[in-house]
């Protein structure tokens, strides 16, 4: 399963674990895992909320304790006394143990004498335990999340006051990136930049999950925007891609040069090459010359467009595009050896063609039509994963 955050108001503890409960994650099945863990007198509860008309969870914790200062140490001692399972374990020790060396860090101290404050409250920890509880029981294999909000101005804890994001969060983040908007409150708190920097792969407000199950958590505060995380879940998931768009109008070039100019611009990488008619100025007919590549290829066929194509300028955009995961493998059939290229979305094949060159190749060696040759390619291929499972 692949997990996608999209985030309009930071990112904390309680809301991943509210969003997790939206997603089906059983509060009854939470509080038997907690419980294992041997803490005494907490509680937690979800209730179902709205902030600014957007329905929510709220998950709480209550508990008694009053002095909550803690080492490292002691909470790994804790989990490791703990009867959870192997792997929710595994990942709440991963989560506290970068906590810990973000704090070394940031105080300049031993990770042995690190001193959680906040962090090592029960109610952060029973926050972290849930999370690794959840991703263990929705099977999570991989998470991404849109750019992250963060407030500004200054907040006051137990270390005493500092700009927003606190050093911890910032020691965390690293160069992951934020977006600050103008609410003077703390939106990302430590317990949520730790599972960002842990578990996030990449950040793309572009969602690549279709049709996924959506949960919703919200924060306590009430703030001038809805205070709410929410959390998508799907086995669909698509490859996002960052490409760029070089672009340019032309009117005085003849076809077998047009074709030229996109043949080399192939040649040398662009990820694709077409050219469109145009109704221009002064009532010329003329072709929007457009190429697609990767960041490393722009400028290469920058030149090759300024140099072929007779424009005097280019339009270059960065955009977004979702793709299947495209696999390609060599084919055995009677007309010989045929380059199969096959788009997946997760484990299912949705697409499969065979490479045009191999078709053409074929046949010429053995004289039969080439539309013939490649239906019954396409066909023999879809049976060989049709029998394997794999197509839609």
């Amino acid at each position: 399963m692949h997990l996608h955050l999209h985030s309009t108001s930071g990112i904390s503890g309680d809301m991943l674990v509210g969003g997790f409960l939206g997603l089906g994650l059983p509060l009854d099945f939470l509080q038997e895992q907690l419980e294992k863990l041997n803490l005494k007198g907490w509680e937690i509860s979800q209730t179902s909320v709205e902030k600014l008309g957007v329905s929510a969870i709220q998950f709480e914790v209550a508990y008694e304790e009053q002095n909550h200062h803690r080492h490292l140490k002691d909470i790994l001692e804790i989990l490791g006394k703990s009867k959870l399972s192997p792997k929710a374990k595994s990942i709440a020790e991963d989560l506290f143990q970068s906590l810990g060396r973000a704090e070394s860090s940031v105080h300049q101290v031993p990770i042995e004498e690190v001193h959680f404050h906040e962090v090592g409250a029960v109610d952060t920890i029973i926050d972290i335990v849930s999370i690794a509880i959840a991703l263990e029981y929705f099977e999570i294999e991989s998470v991404s999340s849109s750019t992250i909000v963060e407030g500004v101005g200054k907040v006051r804890f137990s270390h005493g006051e500092c700009d927003l994001p606190v050093p911890a969060v910032r020691e965390l983040l690293g160069d992951i990136p934020l977006h600050r908007i103008p609410v003077s409150s703390e939106l990302v708190t430590p317990t949520g930049a730790v599972f960002l920097q842990r578990f996030v792969e990449c950040f793309s407000d572009l969602s690549p999950l279709l049709q996924p199950r959506k949960g919703v958590g919200c924060g306590t505060k009430n703030l001038s925007h809805p205070n709410v995380l929410e959390l998508q879940l799907s086995e669909q998931k698509l490859i996002v891609e960052e490409i760029i768009r070089l672009e340019a109008n032309v009117d005085d070039l003849s076809p077998q040069l047009l074709a030229s100019c996109i043949e080399k611009a192939l040649t040398a990488g662009a990820l694709d090459g077409w050219a469109s008619p145009v109704f221009g100025k002064k009532g010329r007919i003329g072709q929007q010359l457009v190429l697609l590549c990767l960041e490393k290829d722009r400028d290469l066929l920058l030149e090759i467009l300024l140099k072929e194509s007779g424009s005097f300028g280019v339009r270059v955009q960065t955009v977004k595009r979702l793709k299947l995961d495209s696999r390609h493998e060599k084919f055995s059939t009677e007309w010989g050896n045929i380059s199969m290229r096959s788009g997946f979305l997760g484990k299912e094949c949705w697409q499969w063609k065979p490479e045009h060159r191999d078709i053409v190749n074929a046949a010429d060696r053995t004289g039969q039509p080439p539309l013939l040759i490649e239906a019954q390619v396409r066909q023999a291929w879809g049976a060989k994963l049709l029998l394997s499972g794999e197509p839609k």
